[in-house]
């Protein structure tokens, strides 16, 4: 039986009957429509509940409101008797509190009323709550299941030999475990500021074919939407900009250090990127909104699960696995910040970024622990959540993690409701962005 996995924001209508379509869903509502007399099933994820067009190259379908309209006029190119559909709902879990806002509930409530709209009957619905779930339906004979996503892990008997110190030491001590970047990017990451000139920039890009072709990606995503296409390297550094072209480089360079699924996380390599790529673009609009250093937070955002690559080798190549992810698990949970926060800032060091983007690493799940550039931390540490908080890329371990709430950070950055509802509108656009970004 094939699975058809239905993507954040995204929609899509099936007539093979031997299909299970599958939603991961955590503040996300997924909506399966299907029509029993001629075995047509739509299936729907659905990220925020109203439309609002606050940033270009955001789907329609990430909106219960404008996604469940699309998913009915798709339906209805098979059939035109809408009094034969069914509905099958789950999702719409509160994964950040639900102080200052619950938007799972917002998306259960406009999904609901869109179904009564067009009186469509739901047969079954597993909604709200305060855990993940992933809905599976089947289109052979239209069963369905919901189950919750449990991120606990038995920590079993772990040696003190095993604690977070000596992990530390052995990753210091043993270059086999840092992640080599390729030499053309770290070429351009370790210019100095009077080598940099288009000319240099150009002639570093045009001798690796693979550089140029993500390059020029990167310049026609709809991060950047140019009016119109842009093919020639010369041309695109200068539509760009220095700046930009950094934060491709940057992008380029943090997905080329990840070579392998995080089997110890239970995370693969695709989401790993993505949700460090749309950690950053959301980090640089909120900082943009509080007023700090965007491009400093872009960067933070970036980098700041870096450290998991490095624990994730470590794992793999010293235990077994079925000790792997209690090992993992023992380190991230028994210090007050986070394993891998701590040995991304050591990785980073080597490197000699910006102090402010260490700091932001280093607190990004506890912002009020830091000293300096704390709205620069917590800028990151919300975007952190609040991507998260829609399953994307949010490991095993996430919830175990002593961390600020999502309602402490909006606090510290003192950001009112029309300034987070502004926010909140961007992430359809970010994820978007994000996916035209991976590599």
């Amino acid at each position: 039986m094939k699975i058809a996995s239905i993507g954040i924001g995204r929609s899509e209508v099936f007539k093979d009957r031997d299909l299970q379509i599958k939603i991961v869903l955590g503040s996300c509502v997924g909506l399966v429509l299907y029509d029993e007399k001629i075995g047509v099933c739509g299936a729907i994820h659905i990220l925020l509940p109203k439309f609002k067009q606050v940033k270009q190259g955001a789907p329609l379908t990430a909106y219960a409101d404008t996604g469940i309209e699309h998913l009915i006029s798709l339906m209805r190119e098979y059939t035109g008797d809408i009094n034969n559909y069914k509905a099958v709902l789950a999702g719409g879990a509160d994964l950040a509190g639900g102080e200052f806002f619950n938007i799972g509930e917002e998306n259960y409530k406009v999904t609901k009323k869109m179904l009564q709209k067009y009186s469509i009957e739901v047969v079954f619905e597993n909604c709200l709550g305060d855990k993940a779930k992933v809905l599976n339906f089947f289109t052979k004979d239209f069963s369905h299941n919901v189950t919750e996503i449990s991120k606990d892990v038995d920590l079993g008997n772990i040696e003190l030999e095993y604690e977070f110190s000596y992990i530390l030491k052995e990753i210091k001590s043993h270059e086999k475990y840092l992640p080599v970047p390729s030499k053309s990017i770290l070429e351009i990451v370790k210019l100095r500021e009077d080598e940099i000139s288009i000319e240099k920039i150009e002639e570093i890009i045009l001798k690796d074919d693979s550089l140029c072709v993500n390059f020029l990606r990167f310049v026609n995503s709809a991060y950047m939407s140019p009016r119109y296409k842009i093919n020639d390297i010369r041309r695109a550094i200068s539509y760009v900009g220095m700046n930009n072209l950094f934060k491709f480089v940057n992008n380029l360079f943090m997905q080329n250090l990840v070579k392998n699924d995080l089997q110890s996380y239970s995370l693969n390599m695709y989401e790993y990127k993505i949700h460090s790529l749309a950690v950053a673009i959301l980090s640089e609009i909120i900082a943009e909104s509080v007023g700090e250093e965007h491009q400093i937070a872009y960067l933070g955002g970036l980098f700041h699960d870096l450290g998991k690559v490095i624990l994730d080798k470590f794992a793999m190549e010293n235990f077994t696995s079925s000790k792997r992810a209690q090992i993992i698990s023992f380190v991230e949970s028994s210090i007050q910040s986070s394993a891998h926060a701590i040995i991304g800032v050591f990785y980073l060091k080597t490197l000699n970024l910006d102090n402010r983007i260490l700091s932001i690493v280093e607190h990004h799940h506890f912002p009020s622990q830091a000293n300096h550039n704390k709205k620069l931390v917590c800028s990151v540490a919300l975007a952190n959540m609040l991507i998260s908080m829609f399953m994307l890329g949010m490991d095993r371990f996430q919830r175990k993690i002593t961390i600020n709430s999502v309602q402490e950070i909006i606090e510290m950055l003192d950001i009112d409701r029309q300034t987070m509802d502004s926010i909140m509108q961007t992430i359809p656009y970010v994820i978007a962005s994000a996916e035209e970004m991976v590599i």
